[in-house]
């Protein structure tokens, strides 16, 4: 980060303090602010070009929003290790898993769309980590099973496919006209929706200030009610499969969604699922957060029907995490880690797994996608020029669910050779 500050680009940049300093009244705006959560982060006004700059083009930044950022920090996987993006395109969180884990660790990048893919490999290789990830092409996270290199893994950071109401630019964005995925009558009833709320609802909100001012965005139509259920059911199968990894010990979930049956009313679900509960799988404690110093957290009324005791449901509460959009972060967003206990006397049993998911992942895979995957916007996207050749973002036509066959690290033969002369990066 501090070459990158110390380069042509930023040479001219100051450095504040605040958001609000960041946009106060000036001509230049050549001001920097470094988030003190997110470490080699920093941010910029929106008003800069960076996309046309040398230090993007060749990779040796990566423009996101910085929320975007909070879960490959919570999961904080250790140099060397392997780790699995299980919903990767476009690829900001595999290219930050990559800085991290180093040139000695290994990422397997999933994408279920092709064209996506596709684009999540040309990131890869601008972001010179294409010696690190291993892209899972047109991959369905929840068919990787025993007889491939990425079920070993024990760290996964997944951040599916959500409603993107937290983003800014989607403040009135109506849920209600996305293709998402119909939930089917067996499914409702093998799998407990999330719980009545408890509180009355109020009518959704116009303006950021007052949308964070609420626990959540609500909506009363019962068509969008039945379609946010949906969509939080898929996003449970996947979390559901990770529980299945043998050697699984943080599991990270994400979305950029400020409505609680996607965020809290997921983990709740995932914490009472068989596999959770037979593999000692928790949410873990605030006090062992790398983002324990932040200040907001999940909403604990959320959890008052998880079966266990009331210190412990503010605990669990606690471990979450949440970010207004009036936060300065680029947008609401939503995390959490799981956690498994090594010492929990766990005997896998993965078929308690793939039956724990496969009832989910069976109603949804009916569509093509359940929602538009939210980081193309916050992303930016390609240089002008590369945006012409970039691949189409519509979704592939529905596949079948085939058997992985074992991976044997089929990403660039000669990238191993190309990252040690860029020198940029994942030390």
């Amino acid at each position: 980060m501090e070459d990158a500050l110390r380069s042509p680009t930023f040479a001219s940049f100051d450095e504040v303090s605040g958001m609000s300093d960041m946009f106060s009244s000036t001509i230049q705006k050549l001001y920097y602010r470094k988030p003190g959560l997110l470490p080699n982060i920093f941010s910029i006004h929106p008003s800069h070009d960076i996309i046309s700059s040398e230090l993007y083009k060749s990779g040796a930044i990566i423009l996101q929003s910085a929320a975007s950022c909070l879960p490959a920090l919570m999961l904080n996987p250790p140099k060397g290790s392997t780790v699995v993006d299980g919903c990767a395109a476009p690829g900001n969180k595999t290219t930050h898993l990559a800085a991290i884990v180093g040139s000695s660790g290994r990422v397997f990048a999933v994408e279920r769309d092709k064209y996506r893919a596709d684009a999540l490999e040309k990131m890869i290789k601008r972001a010179a980590a294409d010696n690190i990830v291993t892209v899972l092409k047109a991959t369905d996270f929840t068919t990787i099973a025993d007889d491939h290199d990425a079920w070993g893994a024990r760290y996964l950071l997944l951040d599916p496919s959500c409603s993107g109401s937290g983003i800014l630019q989607r403040i009135d964005w109506d849920i209600s006209k996305l293709n998402l995925p119909s939930v089917s009558t067996s499914t409702s009833q093998t799998l407990k929706p999330s719980r009545k709320r408890k509180r009355e609802e109020t009518q959704p909100t116009q303006t950021a200030t007052e949308a964070d001012g609420q626990a959540e965005e609500t909506l009363d139509e019962d068509t969008t009610k039945e379609r946010l259920q949906s969509l939080s059911n898929f996003q449970l199968a996947i979390i559901l499969h990770a529980f299945a990894f043998p050697n699984a010990e943080r599991v990270t979930y994400s979305t950029c969604s400020i409505h609680a049956v996607e965020n809290e009313g997921v983990v709740l679900r995932a914490l009472e699922s068989e596999i959770a509960k037979k593999r000692g799988w928790t949410v873990q404690s605030r006090q062992d957060n790398p983002l324990k110093t932040w200040h907001r957290r999940g909403l604990v009324e959320e959890f008052s029907e998880l079966d266990t005791s009331e210190e412990e449901r503010h605990r669990v509460s606690e471990g979450c995490v949440r970010v207004h959009r009036t936060d300065g972060f680029g947008g609401g967003f939503f995390v959490v880690c799981f956690v498994r206990s090594l010492d929990s006397g766990d005997s896998l049993d993965v078929d308690i797994g793939i039956q724990d998911c496969s009832r989910v992942v069976d109603s949804t895979r009916e569509t093509d996608e359940p929602a538009l995957r939210v980081e193309d916007e916050e992303w930016g996207g390609f240089s002008d020029t590369e945006s012409k050749d970039a691949p189409s973002n519509k979704t592939s036509k529905k596949r079948k669910r085939e058997k992985l066959p074992r991976s044997k690290g089929d990403t660039n033969k000669h990238a191993n050779s190309q990252f040690q002369k860029r020198k940029r990066g994942w030390s």
